[in-house]
């Protein structure tokens, strides 16, 4: 897994906290917990991840993360969805 190598810079830790740096971007980084991503398909996940997303802070992976890699951190992103507040 490569969350906390890639993705925590920006998205926290925990991936629902956005850190000062992802808060200061335009548009802000969102939680990856909020119904705004979990509407995305896996498919647009992967995308997104593999190929960045124009006119945000949301760099491309492809080139540093293999597809499986890439698979991975869209597995995490949908276990985010089922984990309540404060881990309930």
């Amino acid at each position: 897994m490569t969350f906390n190598g890639d993705c925590a810079f920006c998205h926290g830790q925990d991936g629902r906290t956005p850190t000062d740096v992802g808060q200061a971007m335009y548009p802000r980084v969102p939680s990856l917990a909020s119904p705004e991503v979990q509407q995305w398909s896996d498919a647009e996940l992967f995308w997104i991840i593999r190929n960045g997303n124009r006119f945000t802070g949301m760099g491309a992976f492809g080139k540093t993360l293999t597809d499986d890699q890439i698979w991975d951190l869209v597995r995490y992103v949908r276990s985010l969805r089922d984990v309540g507040p404060a881990g309930k």
